[in-house]
């Protein structure tokens, strides 16, 4: 007779710990006190293989910020300072402003060896 273990089998995101199924934000329980399956493990793993990063362009800091998923973008806009562990990093969005030049519109000719 083999001896079988009840596991949850349901949809789990990154915040789950899958031994004790507590959701590290919300601090609730969310698998009735069972360990997740390894499928339901895979399916995560899977899902978040397919969508690495979501990236927010904050523009107010003129950053680029990473996160893991969208819903840890949703929850850091919730409370910034809260979930601020959630920014996997960042980095500095380039400058809005270009430069462009159009040598036709004023044309300036130089002599060789003329050095004004």
């Amino acid at each position: 007779m083999e001896n079988k273990i009840n596991t949850y089998t349901g949809n789990i995101n990154e915040f789950v710990d899958w031994v004790t199924g507590q959701d590290s934000n919300t601090e609730q329980n969310v698998t009735n006190n069972l360990p997740v399956s390894g499928g339901s493990i895979r399916k995560l793993i899977q899902d978040r293989l397919k969508v690495p990063f979501c990236m927010y362009e904050d523009k107010e800091n003129n950053l680029y910020r990473m996160f893991s998923s969208k819903a840890s973008l949703d929850l850091w806009f919730t409370d910034r300072i809260a979930y601020s562990k959630l920014e996997l990093f960042n980095f500095v969005r380039p400058s809005e402003y270009e430069i462009s030049t159009d040598i036709n519109l004023n044309p300036r000719y130089l002599m060789s060896g003329d050095d004004s």
